[in-house]
């Protein structure tokens, strides 16, 4: 499965080698995404949402101009 393939990832990076931080920072987010799956899927949360639902999705008209932050290469 994705979390297990994630886990992999996370621990042949452990392991060491030539990484810059940019990608370690990749890898640790795949990490964090990979315990969120974890952990919506221990609540049993069901895997497909409704994309019509309303009430969980509204589409909103964004007043501010979206910027990069400045860590993001």
């Amino acid at each position: 499965m994705v979390v297990g393939v994630l886990a992999d990832g996370e621990a042949d990076a452990d392991t060491g080698g030539s990484e810059d931080d940019y990608t370690r920072r990749v890898r640790a987010h795949f990490a964090a995404i990979g315990d969120l799956l974890e952990r919506a899927g221990a609540l049993g949360l069901p895997e497909d949402l409704d994309p019509h639902s309303e009430e969980v999705f509204e589409a909103t008209d964004a007043e501010e101009p979206v910027t990069r932050s400045p860590d993001v290469r």
